[in-house]
Protein backbone atom coordinates (compact mmCIF):
# COMPACT_ATOMS: atom_id res chain seq x y z
CA UNK A 1 0.00 0.00 0.00
CA UNK A 2 1.25 3.41 -0.65
CA UNK A 3 2.43 5.24 2.31
CA UNK A 4 -0.07 7.88 3.75
CA UNK A 5 -3.12 5.20 3.01
CA UNK A 6 -3.67 5.10 6.59
CA UNK A 7 -0.99 1.90 7.45
CA UNK A 8 2.06 1.85 9.14
CA UNK A 9 4.69 -0.71 8.15
CA UNK A 10 5.01 -3.76 10.34
CA UNK A 11 1.08 -3.37 11.99
CA UNK A 12 -0.96 -6.28 11.83
CA UNK A 13 -4.12 -3.82 10.08
CA UNK A 14 -1.33 -3.01 7.19
CA UNK A 15 -0.57 -6.97 6.99
CA UNK A 16 -4.24 -7.57 6.67
CA UNK A 17 -4.77 -4.75 4.33
CA UNK A 18 -1.96 -5.40 2.20
CA UNK A 19 -2.87 -9.61 2.39
CA UNK A 20 -6.58 -8.79 0.87
CA UNK A 21 -5.24 -6.15 -1.83
CA UNK A 22 -2.92 -8.96 -2.93
CA UNK A 23 -6.20 -11.61 -3.19
CA UNK A 24 -8.54 -9.41 -4.87
CA UNK A 25 -5.69 -9.16 -7.48
CA UNK A 26 -4.86 -13.03 -7.55
CA UNK A 27 -8.70 -13.33 -7.72
CA UNK A 28 -8.87 -10.90 -11.03
CA UNK A 29 -5.94 -12.53 -12.39
CA UNK A 30 -7.33 -15.56 -12.31
CA UNK A 31 -10.86 -14.61 -13.91
CA UNK A 32 -9.07 -13.18 -16.98
CA UNK A 33 -9.81 -15.70 -20.02
CA UNK A 34 -6.67 -15.84 -22.40
CA UNK A 35 -7.25 -17.57 -25.33
CA UNK A 36 -3.90 -18.70 -26.70
CA UNK A 37 -3.66 -19.27 -30.58
CA UNK A 38 -1.44 -22.25 -31.15
CA UNK A 39 1.25 -21.34 -33.54
CA UNK A 40 3.68 -24.60 -34.16
CA UNK A 41 6.78 -26.17 -32.24
CA UNK A 42 5.23 -25.20 -28.64
CA UNK A 43 4.71 -21.22 -29.63
CA UNK A 44 1.45 -19.00 -29.22
CA UNK A 45 -0.22 -15.91 -29.35
CA UNK A 46 -2.82 -14.14 -27.56
CA UNK A 47 -4.92 -12.88 -30.79
CA UNK A 48 -4.40 -13.95 -34.83
CA UNK A 49 -5.79 -12.39 -37.91
CA UNK A 50 -6.27 -8.78 -39.38
CA UNK A 51 -5.09 -6.57 -37.19
CA UNK A 52 -3.70 -8.25 -35.15
CA UNK A 53 -0.57 -7.03 -32.68
CA UNK A 54 0.45 -9.79 -30.07
CA UNK A 55 3.96 -11.47 -28.71
CA UNK A 56 4.91 -14.12 -30.07
CA UNK A 57 5.21 -16.96 -26.40
CA UNK A 58 6.98 -20.12 -26.30
CA UNK A 59 10.14 -19.56 -28.92
CA UNK A 60 11.97 -22.56 -28.36
CA UNK A 61 15.45 -22.36 -26.99
CA UNK A 62 18.19 -22.12 -29.52
CA UNK A 63 15.83 -20.10 -31.83
CA UNK A 64 16.06 -16.61 -32.17
CA UNK A 65 13.15 -14.35 -31.71
CA UNK A 66 12.64 -13.60 -35.18
CA UNK A 67 13.50 -17.00 -36.72
CA UNK A 68 10.58 -18.31 -34.54
CA UNK A 69 8.27 -15.36 -34.80
CA UNK A 70 8.92 -15.80 -39.25
CA UNK A 71 7.55 -19.87 -38.43
CA UNK A 72 4.50 -18.56 -36.12
CA UNK A 73 3.38 -16.73 -39.57
CA UNK A 74 4.08 -19.24 -41.34
CA UNK A 75 1.52 -21.45 -39.82
CA UNK A 76 -0.94 -18.99 -39.07
CA UNK A 77 -0.82 -18.13 -42.78
CA UNK A 78 -0.99 -21.79 -43.57
CA UNK A 79 -3.91 -21.54 -41.61
CA UNK A 80 -5.55 -19.18 -43.65
CA UNK A 81 -5.62 -16.61 -41.32
CA UNK A 82 -4.07 -13.41 -42.67
CA UNK A 83 -6.47 -14.08 -45.92
CA UNK A 84 -9.13 -11.50 -45.80
CA UNK A 85 -5.61 -8.74 -44.84
CA UNK A 86 -2.93 -10.11 -47.73
CA UNK A 87 -1.68 -13.01 -46.52
CA UNK A 88 0.81 -13.17 -43.92
CA UNK A 89 1.59 -10.91 -41.01
CA UNK A 90 5.21 -9.27 -40.21
CA UNK A 91 7.38 -9.65 -37.21
CA UNK A 92 8.38 -6.59 -35.19
CA UNK A 93 11.45 -6.46 -32.26
CA UNK A 94 9.94 -3.51 -30.02
CA UNK A 95 12.21 -0.72 -28.90
CA UNK A 96 13.00 1.60 -25.96
CA UNK A 97 12.93 5.38 -26.54
CA UNK A 98 16.89 5.43 -27.11
CA UNK A 99 16.17 2.61 -29.78
CA UNK A 100 17.32 -0.53 -28.09
CA UNK A 101 15.85 -3.49 -28.65
CA UNK A 102 14.13 -4.60 -25.42
CA UNK A 103 12.70 -8.11 -24.47
CA UNK A 104 10.18 -10.32 -27.12
CA UNK A 105 9.14 -10.50 -30.69
CA UNK A 106 5.46 -9.62 -31.96
CA UNK A 107 3.39 -10.75 -34.80
CA UNK A 108 1.35 -7.58 -36.09
CA UNK A 109 -0.91 -7.81 -39.09
CA UNK A 110 -2.34 -5.57 -41.40
CA UNK A 111 -6.23 -4.70 -40.89
CA UNK A 112 -8.89 -6.23 -43.11
CA UNK A 113 -9.70 -4.22 -46.48
CA UNK A 114 -12.66 -1.46 -46.14
CA UNK A 115 -15.56 -2.94 -47.75
CA UNK A 116 -16.15 -1.12 -51.74
CA UNK A 117 -18.03 1.96 -51.15
CA UNK A 118 -22.31 0.79 -51.44
CA UNK A 119 -23.83 2.30 -54.81
CA UNK A 120 -26.03 5.94 -54.60
CA UNK A 121 -29.68 5.28 -53.61
CA UNK A 122 -31.59 5.34 -57.06
CA UNK A 123 -32.50 8.40 -58.12
CA UNK A 124 -36.49 9.34 -57.71
CA UNK A 125 -38.39 8.94 -60.12
CA UNK A 126 -39.29 12.38 -62.52
CA UNK A 127 -42.89 14.68 -61.12
CA UNK A 128 -45.46 14.22 -63.58
CA UNK A 129 -45.98 18.14 -65.06
CA UNK A 130 -48.32 20.08 -63.13
CA UNK A 131 -52.06 20.29 -64.25
CA UNK A 132 -53.75 22.83 -65.70
CA UNK A 133 -56.27 25.18 -63.58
Amino acid sequence: LPRGAGCQPQTARCSKLAGMAMLAISLSLATTPSVEIDCGSGMTVEAAGCGMDAQVMGVPDGTSWEDGCKRCNEALALKGVFDPCGGSGRCALPTDRFGRTTYGVWLKAHSAPSPPPSPPPPSPPPSPPPSPP
